[in-house]
């Protein structure tokens, strides 16, 4: 979800600046930044938003769990501050006057964000926070996350019960 929408809001600002970059604006240019600015709207408030808490509550596991939840929080409010006190600072004619090139800085910021998220940010899906925190602990690489065998699976074999599914998130096979 982080990944697609990343790349949606890489695109309608990016795709925005590149419009705005034209010197005689007519409506219809003026609409299609509208639209685009809807668009990253849409697409940010679908994934980047709210999925951002769910991914600190999941990822922050152990005894370490409320300072890594409080440093998260800290960040991500700090962030969004820094981003509404800068942004009118960099748009405005009286200003930076960026004006819809401001696209391009933080479009720039999200192919790194979206590039962080592919490769550093562990799919934790269907996932105990035991099953994370053992991940982490046997230093599993965060790409290899969903392909691993799960706690519950290495608890339930060693039990003698037999799992429906014996790796999870590929190819199922039936013991």
């Amino acid at each position: 979800m982080l990944f697609i929408s990343g790349i949606f809001v890489v695109l309608s600002t990016m795709i925005m600046a590149g419009v705005g970059l034209n010197p005689n604006p007519d409506y219809s240019t003026s609409q299609g930044i509208v639209a685009l600015v809807f668009i990253f709207m849409i697409t940010f408030n679908l994934g980047w938003g709210p999925t951002v808490w769910v991914v600190c509550s999941e990822i922050s596991t152990g005894r370490n769990r409320s300072k890594l939840m409080t440093i998260s929080t800290c960040c991500n409010w700090f962030f969004n501050w820094l981003v509404s006190f800068t942004f009118p600072y960099l748009f405005n004619a009286d200003a930076a006057n960026l004006n819809t090139k401001v696209g391009f800085l933080y479009g720039s910021l999200m192919v790194g964000a979206v590039i962080w998220v592919y490769f550093l940010l562990p799919e934790t899906a269907g996932r105990s926070l035991e099953d994370i925190d053992e991940m982490f602990n046997k230093h599993i690489p965060a790409r290899q996350f969903s392909c691993k065998f799960s706690a519950d699976y290495a608890r339930m074999k060693a039990a003698n019960h037999a799992p429906i599914y014996s790796y999870r998130y590929s190819k199922t096979s039936r013991e």
